[in-house]
């Protein structure tokens, strides 16, 4: 495999003409003869992904059946998140490689059972996941002061060094990764020349600096109304970025895909299935088709008002009133946030059971 303008067209060992290839497959690394040589790597781990993935789904139907979320979760991060970071810390971008991120993002909108067009903001808020480009900053970051910590003699070293002489020259090189990495997080420092001492802080200091701000970027997206314009229900009661408790209770499946779905407006409410009609439904015509009341078949109006589920939410209403303190004065809007806000478990489950009930 050749690169650059090479006069030479053909190579022999000895008398046998080598093959000249444009891509070619290193310890599971796939090199190209282009400009950027690890352009086809992540093709190549989404498709080495998806397998692991296929398998792992087909070994556990058969062998489990139903699986828990956490151990969804669990299953995912020893089977097939190594499969999507492998050597991450070479090919690495800076920005986020969607067709990546698509094959997490897809595993966990199966797992809460939820449709393919909902938010991932709402999907990562709810499991408490980061997106991938997180975790692949600290990697490349961590063995980059690896390198730098290494002997002036290790061959790695001496490659660091050379990298920093091509990236001084103006040449496109690794740690100009690296620099850009650490810039969003420490900006006006010569991040190439740091002492021991400065690595150190770096260590203790960068991982809680992405991992803290990811989530109150993903929050602060979800309260945009104008970027999540779906989630205007989502954000009266998710306030805080963790893998939510429902999601840890022994429920069946069919419980915690109603819950997830219910939350993240995923369900087949009409304020929802509005937006689908052709032409769309304005929102305020999404009238509730159960009841007489005339109003917009949302989340609050089913949990809390119509008339319709009046059996159904019965068991709720008591389990609500047993758990939270004042329930029977809060009005409507008040009681609809504190049931989705609860982390109790038996209001949880009660809820579940409503929702599987009337099948929202």
């Amino acid at each position: 495999m050749k690169y650059g303008n090479s006069r030479q067209k053909q190579f022999y060992y000895d008398t046998q003409l080598i093959e000249n290839v444009d891509t070619f497959k290193y310890l599971g690394h796939v090199l190209t003869n282009k400009r950027n040589m690890h352009v086809k790597m992540t093709d190549y781990l989404v498709t080495q992904a998806q397998k692991a993935l296929f398998a792992l789904q087909s070994d556990t139907k058969q062998a489990l059946g139903y699986i828990t979320p956490k151990l969804a979760l669990k299953m995912f991060d020893t089977y097939i998140l190594p499969v999507l970071e492998y050597n991450y810390e070479i090919w690495s971008s800076h920005k986020p490689v969607n067709n990546l991120e698509k094959v997490q993002l897809g595993y966990l909108k199966n797992m809460l059972g939820v449709r393919r067009q909902t938010s991932s903001q709402a999907v990562y808020s709810e499991t408490g996941r980061f997106p991938l480009h997180v975790r692949q900053k600290f990697r490349i970051i961590n063995y980059w002061i690896k390198l730098e910590k290494q002997p002036a003699n290790n061959i790695l070293k001496k490659c660091l060094n050379e990298q920093k002489e091509i990236n001084t020259s103006g040449n496109n090189a690794w740690v100009a990764k690296i620099i850009h990495i650490l810039n969003e997080q420490y900006p006006q420092r010569d991040h190439l020349r740091l002492a021991n001492n400065e690595l150190e802080s770096i260590i203790k200091t960068f991982k809680s600096k992405i991992y803290d701000k990811c989530p109150d970027t993903i929050l602060a997206e979800i309260n945009d109304s104008t970027l999540q314009p779906k989630l205007r229900t989502y954000k009266l009661f998710k306030t805080d970025y963790r893998l939510e408790p429902y999601l840890l209770l022994n429920l069946s499946r069919k419980m915690y895909n109603n819950i997830a779905r219910f939350r993240v407006s995923s369900h087949n409410l009409r304020i929802e299935t509005g937006r689908h009609e052709n032409p769309i439904l304005p929102a305020a015509e999404r009238l509730c088709l159960k009841c007489s009341m005339h109003e917009i078949e949302d989340e609050k109006h089913c949990l809390i008002v119509c008339p319709h589920n009046k059996l159904s939410r019965e068991e709720l209403l008591k389990v609500a009133n047993d758990y939270i303190d004042n329930f029977e004065q809060l009005n409507s809007e008040d009681r609809f946030k504190t049931i989705m806000k609860s982390k109790e478990p038996e209001l949880l489950k009660s809820l579940g059971k409503f929702l599987v009930n009337v099948d929202a």
